[in-house]
């Protein structure tokens, strides 16, 4: 379990009345990660206020993905080039031609194979071989290819397209799909699907104008058929391990200031809690013990830590300019961002523990100090933790 994972079960231990809003904002604070935000040398000098861990190599990373080994970053861009990262010591050890404006990027589960949706040249999604790093081929037949997700047996991608409506099915290393499936609306950004690999969920507009509202599609893969929709907001989706919940983050057009993260049950397929995030939430992903979600606010520079068991914000980071993808590591002590404006990636460990000599501070920088980590890292604000009772600011220490 990460250090975040032991508050869960903590919780009865925690008192009620006057002395839960400290012994909560305590408790949240002393098992909080630590963000190894460390500029490097070689990120442009507009980064010199972000949050960068290091270059990936190419500009304007949008999408990151972790082998399942956990010795590699794999980084789509808006350049047109796939690069990869051995994160032992951040060195580039190759880059790879692919179309423009890379969405997404998935790793088959046995390592063999990496897909990137492109949105710009060819509008087609590319395999890549990483034994030999090399383009295998493209797929084609979907306009603006955008969200991708292998199934849990590995054997089939599934892409979404943002201006087709279409769900495709290909099969691991093939040039064409298998099967397309329609009537997903205006087109759809993110999918997930389901542990048992009967479902997906694909996160998009439903038809209208201009597009229309914000929806998540509920497709059955067998039947190849949409079965039914969940209205939600926004473009990033993920599943919990278990299969339990989809998050679904985004904004509401309609209302901008409606920036939430909405909780779906898949057994009701009805939404049953939303937490509000702010700083227009954009993807989010789950980590591997199902307890936690990472959210990318494009708008804020930054990313929440959801608690999944409280539906709450536990804590908001600093990352770089335009967050976009977002990846946590198969063991689920390494959470990378991709910083598209900012040219680099953040990468932030959750394993270490640390504990203020302050309370958390929602509005004013705090430098900590964390057990077994050598560097002093920033923090930019926590949110109070208060069963029940939803975010509310902690008053700033003087310094």
């Amino acid at each position: 379990m990460n250090a975040l994972g032991s508050h869960i079960q903590a919780k009865a231990a925690i008192p009620s009345g006057p002395a839960r809003r400290h012994s909560v904002v305590t408790y949240v604070a002393a098992t909080f990660i630590c963000a190894t935000l460390i500029v490097s040398s070689s990120v442009s000098a507009q980064t010199s206020h972000s949050r960068c861990t290091f270059d990936p190599g190419a500009t304007t990373p949008s999408c990151v993905a972790v082998t399942p080994d956990g010795t590699e970053l794999w980084v789509g861009s808006g350049t047109g080039v796939v690069t990869v990262v051995r994160l032992s010591d951040h060195a580039v050890v190759a880059t790879i031609p692919v179309g423009y404006g890379a969405l997404e990027i998935a790793i088959s589960p046995d390592g063999a194979y990496a897909i990137v949706t492109n949105t710009v040249n060819g509008f087609n999604s590319t395999w890549i071989a990483t034994a030999t790093r090399t383009v295998v081929c493209n797929i084609s037949g979907g306009v603006d290819p955008s969200g991708v997700v292998f199934t849990p047996d590995g054997d089939t991608a599934l892409i979404v397209a943002h201006w087709s409506g279409i769900l495709q099915g290909v099969s691991k290393g093939a040039c064409a799909a298998d099967y397309t499936i329609g009537g997903l609306g205006n087109g759809c950004y993110d999918v997930v699907v389901t542990p048992d690999g009967r479902f997906a969920y694909a996160a998009g507009r439903a038809t209208g104008p201009n597009p229309g509202p914000y929806v998540t599609y509920k497709v059955d893969l067998p039947a190849r058929a949409v079965v039914g929709t969940v209205p939600t907001t926004g473009e990033g989706i993920d599943i919990t391990p278990d299969g339990s919940f989809i998050l679904a983050c985004g904004t509401n057009t309609a209302n901008p200031s409606d920036h939430y993260v909405r909780v779906v049950a898949t057994a009701t397929d009805a939404v049953v809690d939303s937490v509000f995030i702010g700083g227009f939430p954009n993807k989010v992903r789950i980590s591997p013990d199902g307890l936690y979600a990472y959210v990318t606010m494009q708008n804020d520079s930054s990313m929440a830590v959801l608690s999944i068991a409280d539906r709450a914000v536990i804590a908001v980071l600093p990352v770089g300019h335009k967050p976009n993808g977002v990846t946590v590591s198969p063991d689920g002590l390494h959470i990378f961002v991709a910083n598209y404006d900012s040219d680099c990636i953040t990468e932030i460990t959750t394993s270490c523990v640390w504990i203020p000599a302050a309370p958390p501070c929602m509005d004013r920088k705090s430098d900590l100090n964390c057990d077994a980590v050598e560097d002093v890292f920033d923090v930019i604000y926590l949110i109070d933790y208060v069963f029940g009772g939803g975010p509310q600011r902690v008053a700033c220490p003087q310094e």
